[in-house]
């Protein structure tokens, strides 16, 4: 209502390449910071990359986050996603839901 924010919700990956395909996962994992006290994180919706091998690989979580209040209940729910897309030569890019 007063445009501040309930939370950030964040993806990480870190991964090796050698220069011409993504070799390996290291860490892909999502957390949140800066979160109201209403907000309550349950069960990740998605949690899904592609093969490794390639030039580009992606990584894609969905989680599932609820606004809730103590003694009334829970009154929204949010799914953000995102995916993100790393290549062997180090570069990268992303897609989401704002």
């Amino acid at each position: 209502m007063l445009g501040n924010s309930l939370y950030k919700w964040h993806h990480y990956v870190l991964y090796c390449s050698n220069g011409s395909a993504v070799t390996q996962w290291l860490e892909r994992f999502d957390y949140v910071t800066d979160a109201d006290p209403v907000l309550k994180i349950r069960e990740l919706v998605v949690n899904s990359y592609t093969p490794l091998g390639t030039w580009e690989v992606r990584s894609w979580f969905q989680r599932h986050l609820e606004s809730c209040i103590l003694h009334y209940g829970c009154y929204e729910s949010n799914y953000p996603w995102s995916k993100v897309y790393v290549r062997a030569n180090g570069t990268y890019w992303y897609e989401g839901s704002a």
